[in-house]
């Protein structure tokens, strides 16, 4: 190694240090739905959406880049509207958007989700053992949106469809957004739910964007790219539906009911688990470094500036996963987009499709709103 590069190394591990042994991160308390509540949302759940998910849905693999099986679901609806393509976030399988498939089915559109590589029922990209196979690691984010492409091509439009929409989370939202970049007329709409525009390291403190990227980009220059990302070791529990500290701890949502419920089916389904939900544990250094890059370039006004697509855009004001300025700069920067609407909700973390009900029903109904337009 050249002295500068040890001199680099050096840094970044003194920096991994200092961020280990400061300051920790401070979850907020949050209130919990009663225990009634809990219930019937649990008995709707498993009495209505999941059996409507497992009855109408075709489950099926494709292949992607590098021959990964990738696993998917479609909801296909004779003599339809259109197709609706989901894509969801990181650390999530297709069952964690039960509830909002069975929400959207009276749009007459042909629902078609799938699951990114090394999530839920999609081959793993390491496999040396369960702890690894469960490690949050990607060589090349380019990979997800190739998957994406061979998705829509392959299992999408294998059904003649006259209007194609997309609803994306997170990762999935900056995915969507290389798509709407890259092929500008493959969709004539797109909700994006939190995108992943820039990257909040909130655990185990908060680090800035050009800090949490130099040290990811160190690491993987070291040849840790496979290793965990500052202190993201898997925990010796690593679910517990009835811990409110879990709760607290991932940052995504603020339903308590909908939190538990959802844990309690993939506690059932252990084979599910991707990394850890939220920003606790999981993550690996090149997933890291992947993701900073994604967000630069997705964001950016070359790439942006491509997109046509009319676009509407949910927000989370209290959000510790992505950054809202990101998201800002993304839409200023797609100035050629047929519209781009905003819509915030102040009190509201990541997963705004999974929040409490106030604010849940109001993104099913500008959803619904918004798609039933085209």
């Amino acid at each position: 190694m050249k002295p500068q590069g040890k001199y680099t190394a050096l840094l970044a591990a003194v920096l991994a240090v200092l961020l280990l042994t400061g300051c920790k991160t401070e979850y907020p308390e949050l209130e919990q739905d009663s225990a009634e509540d809990v219930a019937e949302y649990r008995r709707y759940y498993q009495q209505e959406v999941l059996p409507y998910f497992n009855s109408q849905g075709e489950f099926g693999f494709f292949e992607g880049v590098e021959s990964v099986d990738i696993s998917y679901a479609k909801f296909e609806v004779e003599n339809g509207n259109g197709a609706l393509v989901i894509l969801h976030g990181l650390n999530e399988t297709y069952i964690k958007y039960a509830e909002l498939i069975y929400d959207l089915r009276d749009l007459g559109l042909s629902v078609y989700i799938m699951e990114h590589r090394g999530h839920g029922n999609s081959d793993r990209i390491l496999n040396d053992n369960e702890q690894e196979q469960r490690k949050i690691y990607i060589k090349s984010f380019d990979n997800y949106v190739t998957d994406a492409k061979i998705f829509l091509d392959t299992v999408v439009n294998a059904t003649p469809h006259e209007k194609h929409f997309i609803f994306a989370h997170s990762v999935g939202g900056n995915v969507a957004a290389q798509l709407l970049e890259q092929y500008p007329n493959a969709f004539d709409a797109a909700v994006l739910s939190s995108p992943m525009m820039e990257v909040l390291t909130t655990h185990p403190t908060k680090v800035n964007e050009s800090l949490g990227y130099a040290i990811s980009k160190v690491f993987v220059g070291l040849g840790l790219g496979k290793s965990y990302s500052l202190d993201m070791q898997e925990p010796e529990v690593i679910i517990d539906a009835s811990d409110p500290e879990k709760f607290e701890a991932e940052l995504l949502s603020k339903s308590w009911k909908r939190w538990s419920v959802y844990n309690e089916v993939i506690e059932l389904n252990p084979h599910l688990i991707a990394g850890g939900p939220g920003a606790t544990w999981g993550i690996s250094n090149n997933f890291a470094k992947q993701a900073y890059e994604a967000t630069y370039k997705a964001r950016s006004a070359n790439e942006a500036s491509k997109i046509i697509t009319p676009i509407l855009m949910f927000q989370s004001g209290d959000d510790w996963i992505v950054g809202t300025k990101g998201m800002n700069t993304f839409k200023n920067n797609a100035v050629n987009a047929a519209s781009f609407d905003t819509i915030v909700f102040p009190d509201a973390y990541h997963e705004s499709y999974m929040e409490r009900d106030d604010i849940r029903d109001t993104v099913i109904s500008e959803t619904k709103l918004f798609l039933g337009a085209f």
